[in-house]
């Protein structure tokens, strides 16, 4: 069998893609990693090899072999080092982790994402929601547009700090915790792409970024912890978390593992739920048609009211927008994944040590699973047939995000709440493109007009 770091071809290896002699596509990579390894799986038949100078990835859109990585041969792959570079900001959370600890981590924390956690989301989505929009009258009033960037990540520090530590967070203090964050996940991205990765106690600029991040985020949610000893019991997922005991009835996370996860959960409930929004607000003010039929289904299935867990069941076209952005936009664009034993796919060998990179992306815009890909088009969601096993926005497998259900209340309640409200336009018709940062987010910021209804 081949190495992975072998350069030619063998009848049992996936083919190679060209490049550059020396830098292979590292200029690619660096200008749009979101696409380069969508468009090498793609060219390829869904899987082939590409190089980044010395690294060597095996860059993959079948949604066989995805699911064969993530679900059914789990057991052959861990998460890369993208993840444990993690660990200088959130600590060893459910995304820095992987393994028994992981295993046994994800079982304690469960509980807090299960029906009852899910009914407290929704009132805390609808108030921040609320609140976002009783601003947004006084800039209609003012005549001023709104950032759709800026008031998405807004509403989902507001939304995740009422969730997760029953916390207010007003505009301001959203304003420096989300540059606090965005600034950590900067560095982490530039941290994961550098040809020289530094230990994380050397004294280089990257490094003093990420120690501060931690350090501002460890002090935020260190005080809320600290504040629910001996004080009456809250409501809320960190409530749940606490209360977790051992078989023998002691405490299953101490404050320093419920510090983790608390910080884990802002930065995973944060960045990918706002971009998300952000991209939705964008498609919503580009499509004024889809808008009003959106507009009819919530005027006759809530007849002005915010959402709730059981009247979100009968949005199928809010629901298919919410998805359709999700295809067309994925946040999470590619998931990064170490083979630790030797595997195959269909005769072709994935050696241990082998680097993949699942394109999520890919997977979502392959005009061989979906008919016209790159049209945003929310009724294929409706339509029997639509090809569920490319559609992976939360990923699939063990992996998979565990709040994917509160993204998705949080989003079908600001969605319906922003539409019964107020028509979208587009202060700037310039296009918007796309740029992979940790998430797939806008190239720019998206102005808005706010027309009341």
């Amino acid at each position: 069998m081949k190495s992975a770091g072998a350069s030619g071809e063998t009848p049992t290896d996936f083919p190679q893609a060209g490049g550059h002699w020396l830098f292979g596509h590292a200029a690619q990579m660096m200008s749009a990693t979101h696409l380069v390894p969508a468009e090498v799986a793609a060219g390829h038949g869904g899987a082939a090899w590409f190089r980044v100078l010395h690294k060597r990835f095996l860059a993959v859109s079948d949604p066989e072999l995805v699911r064969q990585v993530l679900v059914t041969r789990h057991e052959k792959y861990e998460r890369s080092f993208h993840y444990r570079n993690m660990q200088a900001v959130v600590g060893h959370g459910l995304l820095s982790t992987d393994g028994p600890f992981w295993l046994k981590r994800r079982r304690q924390i469960l509980p807090a994402f299960r029906l009852d956690g899910l009914q407290r989301m929704a009132p805390a989505a609808q108030a921040a929601t609320k609140a976002m929009l009783d601003h947004w009258a006084a800039e209609c009033r003012a005549g001023r547009p709104i950032r759709a960037i800026s008031e998405t990540q807004h509403l989902s520090l507001a939304v995740i700090g009422r969730a997760l530590l029953s916390a207010d967070i007003d505009r301001d203090s959203s304003a420096r915790f989300g540059a606090i964050v965005r600034d950590g996940l900067y560095w982490l991205r530039r941290r994961n792409t550098s040809l020289f990765m530094p230990p994380p106690w050397m004294p280089t600029g990257a490094n003093r970024h990420l120690r501060r991040t931690r350090r501002l985020m460890d002090d935020y949610v260190n005080a809320h912890i600290s504040e629910r000893h001996g004080c009456p019991v809250k409501h809320d997922i960190l409530e749940t978390m606490r209360a977790v005991r051992e078989p023998d009835g002691s405490v299953a996370l101490d404050d320093a593992a419920l510090r983790d996860e608390s910080k884990t959960l802002f930065i995973a409930g944060f960045e990918t739920t706002a971009t998300s929004l952000a991209w939705m607000l964008y498609a919503l003010a580009s499509r004024p048609e889809l808008v009003e039929q959106i507009h009819d289904e919530l005027s006759q299935v809530l007849a002005g009211d915010a959402p709730d867990l059981e009247s979100m069941k009968r949005l199928p076209l809010t629901q298919a927008t919410i998805n359709e952005t999700m295809r067309f936009y994925p946040s999470v664009y590619h998931v990064s994944r170490q083979a630790i034993e030797d595997d195959e796919f269909n005769g072709r060998q994935i050696p241990r040590g082998s680097q993949l990179l699942l394109s999520i992306f890919g997977m979502h815009r392959d005009p061989a699973l979906w008919g016209d890909p790159d049209a945003f088009r929310p009724q294929r969601f409706m339509e029997a047939g639509w090809p569920s096993q490319a559609f992976m926005p939360f990923i699939i497998g063990k992996h998979a995000c565990i709040g994917n259900h509160f993204a998705m209340i949080e989003m079908t309640i600001a969605l319906a709440m922003i539409v019964q409200r107020y028509r979208l336009e587009l202060a700037d018709p310039a296009p918007v493109g796309m740029i992979a940062r940790i998430t797939l987010a806008p190239d720019r910021d998206i102005s808005l007009r706010l027309v009341p209804r």
